[in-house]
């Protein structure tokens, strides 16, 4: 029987808003009149996601904030093939970004599944790469009543996908990971360093860029068929 829910929150639990691509397609639009399909944008955030991670544990500083996405967006750029028209030379598209006031949004379904572990009498936990402010997060969106377990890298000094955080995770709060679930939306930090630490990891697939198997879940409340 399964006892414990684990879940990664960014991009798993809520999405920062508006999302990466749409400041990015305004960003282009507004300074270079440049329609891009937003899809376009999308799937090229997606494949820099995919090898480029940002770190809560090594980025401490505004400076080191302002290096590391000058250099992820120089790489999104290149994938855009938009290097030699763009000039972010001087950071633009950080500035853009940070001019922007983002907020945390929850997914349909969420608050719903959680009550519904809760009522089961289900353990639930939340494994991210993240900086303290998570707890504050989790309180404005009004679930953090429902989590029994916070891991964040930054408190760890460890961080996805560094199986050692899973590890350190399951030792620090006693949980068997035979007799628990990790739910986690991307492929290299969630679902393969999981499934190294022992335990039945899930992959949430909401816009099918995966093939469907046993493994791929498409809301986040199909966790309940595991309950």
């Amino acid at each position: 029987m399964l006892l414990n829910f684990i879940f990664d929150f960014a991009g798993t639990l809520a999405d920062l808003k508006p999302l990466s691509e749409e400041m990015l397609y305004n960003f282009l639009k507004e300074n270079y009149d440049l329609d891009i399909d937003i899809q376009k944008i999308q799937r090229a955030y997606e494949c820099v996601d995919r090898n480029i991670f940002y770190s809560s544990v090594n980025v401490r500083s505004y400076e080191d904030k302002k290096d590391f996405y000058k250099f992820y967006n120089d790489i999104v750029l290149s994938n855009l093939a938009l290097s030699h028209i763009v000039d972010n030379s001087k950071n633009q598209i950080f500035e853009y970004f940070i001019s922007i006031k983002r907020h945390w949004v929850l997914k349909k379904d969420v608050k719903d599944t959680f009550k519904r572990l809760k009522d089961k009498n289900k353990n639930i936990s939340i494994v991210s790469n993240f900086d303290s402010k998570l707890k504050d997060i989790l309180q404005n969106l009004q679930i953090d009543e429902f989590i029994d377990n916070l891991h964040i890298s930054q408190d760890e000094g460890f961080e996805k996908p560094d199986v050692r955080f899973y590890e350190i995770f399951l030792k620090k709060y006693n949980i068997n990971p035979k007799d628990s679930l990790y739910i986690g939306d991307s492929y290299e930090l969630d679902f393969q360093p999981a499934l190294k630490a022992g335990l039945e990891p899930l992959l949430l697939d909401e816009r099918g860029r995966f093939e469907k198997n046993s493994y791929i879940i498409e809301n986040i409340s199909d966790v309940l068929r595991y309950v």
